[in-house]
């Protein structure tokens, strides 16, 4: 998943994944934040929350139709991201377990972390978090 003021289209060239989906046998999803700055919505309710829509049901979304359409192995869903793409994927992993089954996540803050924020963009979220100054524990 791309940063912010990139695209799904960037990040494909910038990597290398869609030169090995033949030789490794895997399927590749690019997809593009649209809104402040091309930023994910890492804060929103509705995306911190399963099932709520905003971005991460989009793009579980886009991971069930590669599923039912490609036949994709439903147990091997993985997710990588840099920077507010990063930040998704911490997302996806935390609050969609039941569909990612690995992610990694290259600078980016934890999951929730930007939570309430008003905008997506790192310039708007609340810096506590990402500084340190407040520790998120899940509780299971």
């Amino acid at each position: 998943l791309h940063g912010c003021l990139g695209s799904g289209a960037a990040y494909a060239q910038s990597t290398k994944y869609t030169s090995l989906t033949d030789t490794h046998g895997f399927l590749v999803v690019y997809p593009t934040a649209t809104k402040d700055n091309n930023c994910w919505a890492v804060g929103t309710n509705k995306s911190l929350t399963h099932g709520g829509g905003g971005d991460s049901n989009g793009f579980v979304t886009m991971v069930q139709y590669m599923i039912t359409t490609y036949k994709a192995d439903a147990k091997k869903v993985f997710v990588i991201g840099s920077s507010s793409g990063g930040m998704m994927t911490n997302v996806l992993f935390d609050f969609y377990p039941d569909v990612i089954a690995l992610c990694s996540a290259y600078t980016g803050v934890a999951a929730g972390c930007s939570a309430g924020s008003p905008g997506f963009g790192p310039m708007t979220a609340n810096p506590d978090c990402a500084n340190g100054k407040i520790i998120k524990i899940q509780e299971t």
